[in-house]
């Protein structure tokens, strides 16, 4: 059973809604939609923050790899556990705060967008832990 779902048997909150909203963003890509509203907010963001991302990988960490944008950590992605650490400040909160979704729509959202952008196969997420920005090359300690 895929992760996708798992996820809408498991809590049925405006589920669907992610899932048009998802399919919407793809036809925007291939020039077949328009997106208005949240849509186009959120879509702007992903492209904005979570797109050419830079990537990192640490001798002290070596299941971690680190995404960033402009010298900050925004993903952490664990290769052994297939989980996705999201910086709450930079990212999980815009969705929250200026689009109102809620844990399970972000979550869904995320999973997706890195999973088409980035190749990775996450199966879950969690607010970063750690600040690990002091790792980049060029950041002060």
């Amino acid at each position: 059973m895929n992760y996708a779902f798992k996820l809408c048997l498991i809590v049925n909150v405006n589920y669907m809604d992610i899932e048009v909203f998802k399919r919407n963003l793809q036809l925007y890509k291939l020039g077949i939609a328009e997106l208005d509203g949240d849509e186009r907010r959120a879509y702007d963001f992903l492209i904005n923050n979570l797109s050419a991302l830079n990537t990192y990988k640490f001798d002290k960490y070596p299941d971690l790899i680190f995404f960033s944008k402009v010298g900050i950590i925004l993903l952490v992605y664990h290769l052994e556990e297939k989980c996705l650490e999201i910086n709450y400040h930079r990212v999980w909160s815009f969705f929250r705060e200026n689009l109102s979704m809620v844990n399970i729509e972000i979550d869904s959202l995320i999973l997706w967008w890195v999973q088409v952008t980035l190749d990775l196969t996450p199966t879950h997420t969690i607010y970063l832990k750690y600040d690990y920005n002091h790792l980049i090359p060029g950041n002060c300690s």
